[in-house]
């Protein structure tokens, strides 16, 4: 029998955004026995909500901090022509050495980074969602706390 796994950092990962709120638990990993023997300290952690309808969750383990997440997507930048251009090149010009993980690290830092750049040098500023994202995080808050 698969295990659903505690969920820390927010007891919801949905919200219908609407002035009678509705909040549920949608989205979770479900871990067979046997993987979970070999990870026993998993967790699902709640990460804050951005424009989405849905909070991400991350798998990961309990006492781990791996600091900050390594890559945020904002979807509106998907509307830039170049925007594909600019990651695929981003993720094909670096060239990297050791353990696939820090591998996958460094390039989709890179990638990030090339994107940033070209979105700075474009003159493209998308902090308005920073901000947005902070108030849904305020508010998100105040209502784990109410509930």
């Amino acid at each position: 029998m698969n295990r659903d796994l505690p969920l820390i950092g927010s007891p919801f990962t949905w919200s219908n955004n609407r002035d009678v709120e509705s909040w549920a638990r949608l989205d979770r990993f479900l871990i067979s026995p046997e993987f979970l023997a070999w990870f026993p300290l998993l967790c699902q952690k709640g990460l804050s909500r951005s424009l989405s309808d849905h909070n991400a969750i991350l798998l990961g383990e309990k006492l781990v901090d791996w600091g900050p997440t390594p890559f945020c997507f904002a979807n509106v930048w998907l509307e830039e022509k170049e925007m594909m251009k600019v990651a695929v090149e981003g993720w094909k010009g670096c060239k990297v050495g050791g353990s696939k993980s820090v591998s996958l690290a460094t390039k989709i830092k890179a990638t990030k980074g090339s994107m940033k750049k070209w979105l700075r040098v474009n003159k493209r500023d998308y902090s308005r969602v920073k901000d947005i994202e902070t108030g849904f995080a305020a508010v998100d808050n105040i209502a784990s706390k109410d509930g």
